[in-house]
């Protein structure tokens, strides 16, 4: 094999190690594809999320992401390697771009008022959220919110923290930079120097399920940091030693 190529190879398996060992994926269902297109069809009625676990534990991220969000998709991993979809001047990307402006401009608004939080929006923001919201504020959430209401309460506290969460981690890394899709909720934090993207409207779908609730999001938007950085560092090495 080329040199190069095989230095590149293994960038990309060492990636993976890196993202898998310190962020990780809520699975997919069972016989979903990864590769499978971000398509959402219309479904006619939506029925609540069943929680058929114990009375002290929230219902499975990847059922309430079928639920509030999309059924024709498996939830995302924590991290991914990036691409471009989407032409930065498409109409779908100008739609993102808008409701992802709006959801902040949302949580700018609602949340000093409930979290007793000031200024721009930054990790200490994403604590208050984090702590606020255990199992019973969680469960109240989604037996409040209808799936067949496109902006219910669900839906709305998961974009809200999903930008707030995209704000704490550029001023941890600031050069993310948005990359829209659209549905909005797939839009994602792409990091040139590892080539990386953060998905993270799943992460707070994550949080507002069984699988996330006890992560610690703060502590998690620093980890992600030193994961890409790492990454970042990883890749400077391999390229130059190849040279």
């Amino acid at each position: 094999m080329h040199p190069t190529l095989q230095s590149r190879r293994s960038v990309i398996i060492l990636l993976v190690i890196i993202a898998v060992g310190i962020l990780h994926g809520c699975s997919p269902q069972s016989g979903s594809k990864s590769d499978q297109p971000d398509v959402v069809t219309p479904r006619p009625e939506r029925e609540r999320v069943p929680n058929n676990n114990a009375a002290s534990e929230l219902p499975d991220c990847n059922d309430l992401f079928a639920t509030f969000f999309s059924n024709d998709q498996p939830i995302r991993p924590d991290m991914h390697l990036g691409k471009r979809t989407a032409r930065p001047d498409s109409k779908s990307v100008k739609a993102a771009k808008s409701k992802i402006e709006k959801l902040l401009s949302d949580a700018k608004t609602e949340w000093p008022g409930v979290f007793d939080v000031d200024g721009e929006p930054s990790i200490e923001w994403v604590s208050k959220f984090d702590q606020h919201h255990n199992r019973p504020v969680i469960q109240a959430v989604i037996d409040n919110s209808d799936p067949n209401a496109a902006d219910n309460e669900y839906v709305r506290q998961c974009g809200e923290f999903g930008v707030v969460l995209a704000e704490a981690l550029t001023q941890q890394r600031p050069a993310l930079q948005w990359r829209y899709e659209e549905p909005y909720w797939n839009s994602y934090l792409y990091d040139p120097s590892s080539t990386y993207c953060l998905n993270v409207f799943h992460w707070s779908i994550k949080k507002m399920s069984e699988y996330g609730v006890d992560d610690g999001f703060s502590t998690k938007v620093v980890a992600a940091d030193r994961a890409l950085e790492s990454a970042a560092q990883k890749i400077r090495k391999h390229l130059n030693d190849s040279r």
